[in-house]
């Protein structure tokens, strides 16, 4: 049964979150570096560099770069990120973990995690969750990661400022497990790891092969467990087609090899591990195998 939206439509809204007033400080210390030493808002040194882009800091009362020296005595504000839900999308999530201060909830394949559509799951976050009570509660609650349009699974939202920064640090600092499910074609056995660039970038990926089977229709498949180390785009695709067995389903990275019609990524986030930012206490919720893993053993 839906839930009755608590979040019916925001505005642009922009306040400010943080006022800094730099004390004496050494000369030739840029802004950028600054803020990832000073701010309190700003989750890391990432989301200072999105912060700047997106013309959110202020020095001096100017939208700020980041290259700037700062001096004794200037002023230094951060303004709130844009939150734009310009109409709830109704769709039911299946939500796992919910309290005043963080949610995990399911992504279901083929939907966006955010961008400028309407059928999001940023958009349908209000229809499934209601609105923290704490002070510091976000008008909207916000995903901290995402997963790729066509990858289903587990995503962690914040409900308030502090969770997001808190997350966010966690994030950075690897100290949130994600774990996904994966079919891939051909044998594998044993575990190891990938660490071939993507786009310049260092990627880690972490694999373990569970079990290996024969499909009638497609020949052998291997079911993984991948753990991303960092976090690149299509990371775990890109590792798992340069390995030589590129993931079911993957449109982009394994079209030269037989793949099922209509059944989409077989790649599905199915645990998340961490100890929650403000209790402390250990949470760790895994889903079971998509029913599409299920359905291509017996194919």
């Amino acid at each position: 049964m839906a839930r009755t939206p608590i979040f019916v439509k925001y505005l642009v809204c922009v306040k400010i979150v943080e006022t800094l007033r730099v004390e004496l400080h050494p000369i030739h210390c840029r802004l950028y570096d600054y803020l990832a030493q000073h701010t309190e808002t700003l989750p890391s040194r990432k989301g200072t560099k999105k912060a700047l882009r997106k013309n959110r800091i202020l020095l001096n009362g100017k939208i700020a770069s980041g290259a700037e020296f700062v001096h004794t005595n200037d002023e230094v504000i951060v303004l709130e990120e844009e939150t734009i839900v310009k109409k709830v999308f109704p769709m039911l999530l299946q939500v796992c973990y919910e309290d005043e201060y963080l949610a995990i909830v399911v992504k279901p394949a083929g939907i966006p995690t955010s961008g400028n559509y309407y059928k999001t799951l940023l958009n349908a976050l209000p229809h499934n969750l209601t609105q923290s009570a704490q002070a510091d509660a976000l008008p909207c609650p916000l995903p901290i990661h995402r997963l790729d349009r066509p990858t289903s699974g587990l995503i962690l939202v914040a409900k308030t400022y502090s969770s997001r920064i808190e997350l966010g640090k966690m994030l950075e600092q690897r100290a949130i497990l994600k774990s996904y499910l994966a079919i891939a074609h051909g044998q594998l056995s044993g575990h190891g790891s990938l660490t071939s660039d993507i786009n310049g970038k260092m990627a880690k990926s972490l694999y373990n092969c569970i079990h290996s089977f024969h499909t009638k229709r497609f020949g052998w498949a291997t079911l993984l467990e991948l753990c991303p180390v960092t976090g690149r785009t299509h990371q775990l695709r890109i590792h798992c087609a340069r390995l030589g067995h590129p993931l079911f389903g993957d449109k982009t990275y394994a079209d030269s090899v037989p793949t099922p019609k209509d059944k989409g990524l077989f790649l599905q986030a199915f645990k998340l591990s961490f100890a929650h930012p403000h209790t402390e206490e250990e949470i760790e919720i895994k889903l079971p195998p998509h029913n599409k893993f299920h359905w291509l053993q017996k194919n």
